[in-house]
């Protein structure tokens, strides 16, 4: 009986592990998930869909033809209710692979074929911070009035981070000129850098906004990088 619960333990966590296993594609867009007001200022009745803040240049999504500001409502059908989703519909997908996207744009649907690309496989640069995403409360807690970025939870002592001067608590909201509206994606404007770089960080530390230049390091193994989880 023991071993019948072991393995059925196993199989739900490999099953959960496949699930929410990060996707090695991409369609070359930064997107941020909305809040019921913009949904109704949008006129979406139906609260579902991503907003598309970001093209990467010559990426698939600048080829297909998407804008700033669209709005994805559904890839391949499904409809999609947060970033997370977009992920998981592209963990079933393969590289190449052609997507339909229906996209709402300036209140006209509008829908485009996008063929996904494989991300670069290559190490990604280390900083040495914790960090959390922030619910829409804790933003007006720590003063960022631009309801967007992620907490830094705690700074790892000799790190780029700490040579920088970051602290623990600043709400880190751009990074090289890229707004941040959470780690996950902060991980991704990471893996377009390299080691060595030299980029600029804008936070937010008790109110004020300050402006922080780091020289991004190389992971070390006994360091991790990740989300702390609320």
């Amino acid at each position: 009986m023991k071993r019948q619960v072991i393995t059925v333990l196993i199989l739900m966590i490999l099953a959960v592990t496949l699930l929410y296993a990060e996707s090695k594609l991409v369609m070359g867009v930064y997107l941020y998930n909305m809040s019921q007001k913009d949904y109704d200022e949008l006129g979406i009745k139906e609260s579902y869909g991503v907003k598309v803040d970001v093209i990467v240049k010559d990426g698939p999504a600048e080829k297909a033809g998407l804008l700033p500001d669209d709005v994805i409502m559904k890839i391949d059908g499904e409809k999609v209710r947060s970033t997370d989703m977009v992920s998981k519909i592209f963990y079933r997908k393969k590289g190449g692979d052609n997507v339909k996207v229906d996209v709402l744009r300036d209140g006209t649907a509008k829908t485009f074929t996008i063929s996904l690309q494989e991300k670069e496989v290559k190490e990604t640069p280390y900083m040495g911070v914790y960090l959390k995403d922030l619910s829409k409360q804790s933003y007006l807690d720590y003063g960022v009035e631009e309801k967007r970025g992620v907490l830094i939870k705690r700074v790892v002592d000799d790190t780029p981070a700490d040579d920088a001067g970051l602290e623990d608590d600043d709400v880190l909201i751009t990074f090289d000129g890229e707004k941040v509206y959470s780690d996950s994606q902060l991980h991704d404007i990471l893996r377009d850098h390299n080691v060595g770089d030299k980029v600029k960080l804008e936070v937010v530390r008790d109110g004020d906004k300050k402006t922080v230049k780091i020289k991004l390091g190389e992971r070390k193994k006994e360091k991790e990088f990740f989300k702390v989880k609320s």
